[in-house]
């Protein structure tokens, strides 16, 4: 969760950020100097919809897992639904 934290928030925010001095990194050198209403609209509705991803995918891990380990039981049983009946 941190290095989601990170690249969700930190990195996404000093990329799009900007500081009057020139660095050799292509960081701090954003678009922004402030927090506006086009920030907003474009980063922040950016680090929403990778928030939503970050969300889904883990709940979508998890459903996965429980279908194989589903699909496991089902070949074990012979493909039949007697749960007496395993290998």
């Amino acid at each position: 969760m941190l290095i989601s934290f990170l690249n969700i928030g930190v990195i996404v925010l000093l990329v799009n950020l900007s500081i009057k001095q020139t660095l050799p990194i292509p960081i701090l050198q954003g678009r922004y100097d402030e927090f506006s209403v086009e920030w907003y609209r474009l980063v922040g509705s950016n680090i929403n919809v990778q928030i939503i991803i970050l969300i889904l995918s883990s709940n979508a891990t998890n459903l996965i897992m429980q279908m194989v380990a589903w699909c496991k039981l089902c070949k074990d049983r012979g493909f039949t639904c007697d749960n007496r009946n395993t290998k």
